[in-house]
């Protein structure tokens, strides 16, 4: 570790004053190039580059040039979401104005302290501050409060905690001039309390938007979603607000639905397939898939109800004999092809009972060629035929 940072020290002490002036402008231009050269500087190793980072950094240089004011990053756990769009982009925020104030919140106090202290680390590199001199006032030099020199400050804390008394951004000063940074506000734990989710949720119109300095101030908040109600969705389709909003499954299979509320969906433009096949490849997104639930929402972006969108689990029910019925029908539902990705072809034999309840009767679920899928068809539908000859009640 000594003799690479030695060998970059090296490097770094060989470059022109030409050079550092055009790889200056590059960094305050590319979150992507940002994060790599103080990734390797801070970390000893690369940064490892997933086919979806340049959109996701593409959309924080948006934020950081000030043509987008709110933003709602939705991606899995463990995919960089914290070191992109929390450390580096309060990092680079300072370097483009050191008097920028942050407000920066995650569900526990112990992550966002954790957050800070990771910010101070980037700005303290020696790569960093020889381009950014900033440096911190010692009265206040906490984890969860820290002013620079110039008056920017970051001041970090639970969701749920206060944090008045102080601003993000500035009032009367064009450009960018900080922001509120939101990571994982809710955690996995208590999506469920419907006691938890709401407190959380009123806490934009409570506290977070009242501590922008002006309505221009960004905010990003960048989460797994955890429920249908979640502190995304409020935001979307409660806040009175417009949303731009990235969402990232961690399956890639054609275009999602946009979500509802006043949103723009920002297109990732990415191939089908795992988002990024280092961390999840199909075999291991198929188990992921298990959990149906978990997966909609935490990977897939996409939450779910327990039970489901349309049918709820506890109004379902068996029956060991079918009682007199009004009418029987087949419904179809075929797929176009038969990857391990796509969609099921689905036969269902529905009846309806005097009782004013559903019976499904019988289904056929798999991935068919053609051949096989007009097999399957007829055969499903001679023995749903087959019971004409059934007792007369049928």
């Amino acid at each position: 570790m000594e003799l690479l940072k030695a060998i970059r020290t090296e490097r770094e002490s060989r470059k022109t004053e030409e050079e550092r002036k055009a790889e200056k402008v590059t960094l305050l231009a590319s979150h992507l190039a940002f994060t790599k050269k103080f990734f390797l500087e801070k970390e000893g190793q690369p940064f490892s580059i997933a086919p979806f980072h340049p959109v996701f950094c593409d959309t924080i240089d948006k934020v950081l040039t000030c043509q987008i004011k709110r933003l709602i990053i939705n991606i899995p756990p463990g995919y960089g979401k914290t070191e992109l769009a929390v450390v580096n982009f309060i990092a680079r925020g300072f370097a483009i104005n050191p008097r920028s104030r942050f407000i920066h919140a995650s569900y526990a106090q112990a992550l966002a302290l954790d957050n800070s202290s990771k910010v101070k680390d980037v700005i303290g590199l020696d790569g960093y501050q020889a381009n950014w001199p900033i440096r911190m006032r010692l009265e206040t030099n906490a984890k969860g409060l820290w002013r620079t020199t110039d008056g920017g400050h970051l001041r970090a804390a639970a969701s749920g905690e206060p944090i008045t008394g102080f601003r993000a951004g500035i009032l009367a000063e064009p450009g960018f001039t900080g922001a509120l940074v939101i990571d994982d506000p809710l955690k996995p734990d208590d999506a469920s309390s419907d006691t938890t989710r709401k407190f959380i949720n009123e806490r934009w119109e409570n506290t977070f938007r009242s501590r922008l300095a002006h309505e221009d101030v960004p905010v990003v908040v960048i989460m797994q979603r955890l429920h249908v109600d979640d502190f995304a969705a409020h935001l979307m389709e409660n806040s009175g607000e417009h949303w731009h909003v990235l969402r990232l499954p961690v399956l890639i299979d054609g275009a999602m639905e946009p979500p509802p509320g006043d949103v723009t969906v920002i297109p990732h433009g990415l191939p089908d397939g795992p988002l990024w096949g280092e961390k999840h490849n199909l075999e291991q997104i198929k188990v992921l898939q298990s959990a149906m639930q978990v997966y909609a929402g935490q990977y897939g972006q996409d939450p779910v109800v327990a039970g489901g969108n349309l049918f709820k689990t506890e109004a379902l029910g068996e029956y060991d004999e079918l009682p007199k019925l009004k009418w029987r029908a087949i419904y179809v539902d075929t797929a176009q092809k038969t990857k391990e990705r796509n969609d099921y072809s689905v036969f269902e034999h529905w009846g309806a009972g005097f009782d004013n309840k559903a019976y499904l009767i019988d289904l056929v679920r798999g991935r068919f060629e053609a051949p096989e899928l007009e097999k399957t068809a007829l055969t499903f539908w001679a023995k749903a035929k087959g019971m004409d000859a059934a007792p007369a009640h049928w």
